[in-house]
């Protein structure tokens, strides 16, 4: 092998610059080897780099492709020469005007996945924001599978959730629990209050909420938890419209005030 004249640190150093700019070991010696003989045909540049010719020939090839290398003749004898600072400089830019072409597509991805696989968590009073999100979806409809009782001790009294949505013209679509039920309604109200509801079979008696709108679902669990989890996925809100579409042709109407009464 060639002896080059460098110590074990800048050795160090440059085998770092040229992996990262995308030469493996084999092709960095075959480099390196090239760069200090000057201008070598295949043999004396195998010798140096202590590989087989044909190893050293293939590698060859792909320098000269990548250009890092350049090919002449000496009478009927292919001689290679390595290109030196002005090559490296060339391909820095080359790779940084790639780079700056791919950021705007890595930047959709980014933005596509915050999109459709968006998680929070809300704990505590931050559960009212979750809230206020709903209250600005764009369909304009919110679906809600709702324990009535322990949903608004969660939430608190602050937020008036349904005079905020009726002001906004967002219809609501309700299965509600009827063990958990605190209110009255008819049929007036319920139009009054841009509302659709059911109570759900008695069987289904339990203490979290679940509420939809656009493509987001999000999780209230019981008063005593004060946790709601909220999903952006349209697959997730397509499963659980099917599942509260279901529930609701087995649900039954929901009147529990007297007509006439307000």
């Amino acid at each position: 092998m060639n002896k080059i004249n460098l110590t074990t640190l800048e050795q160090q150093e440059l085998h770092e610059v040229f992996e990262q700019l995308g030469l493996n070991q084999n092709e960095i010696m075959v480099y390196w080897q090239l760069v200090s003989l000057g201008r070598a045909t295949l043999t004396p540049i195998s010798l140096a780099a202590d590989l087989p010719l044909t190893t050293v020939q293939t590698i060859v090839k792909r320098l000269v492709a990548r250009g890092w290398i350049k090919v002449g003749k000496n009478k009927s004898r292919q001689v290679y020469e390595a290109l030196d600072s002005v090559i490296i400089q060339k391909i820095l830019e080359r790779q940084t005007q790639e780079v700056k072409q791919i950021l705007p597509l890595l930047k959709k991805i980014k933005a596509d996945r915050v999109v459709k696989n968006k998680i929070e968590i809300y704990r505590g009073k931050n559960i009212v924001d979750l809230l206020h999100k709903a209250l600005e979806g764009k369909e304009k409809i919110i679906y809600e599978i709702v324990a009535a009782r322990n949903f608004q001790i969660t939430i608190g009294e602050k937020l008036h959730f349904t005079k905020n949505r009726v002001e906004r013209g967002i219809e609501l679509k309700s299965l509600r629990v009827e063990v958990e039920e605190i209110k009255k309604y008819n049929e007036k109200i319920h139009r009054r209050e841009l509302r659709e509801a059911k109570f759900l079979p008695r069987e289904l008696n339990f203490d979290a909420s679940m509420m939809m709108w656009d493509q987001s679902v999000a999780w209230f669990s019981n008063a005593d938890e004060k946790t709601a989890v909220l999903i952006e996925s349209g697959s997730m809100v397509q499963m659980q419209k099917q599942i509260f579409e279901l529930l609701w042709s087995v649900s039954r109407k929901m009147e529990t005030l007297v007509e006439g009464v307000v």
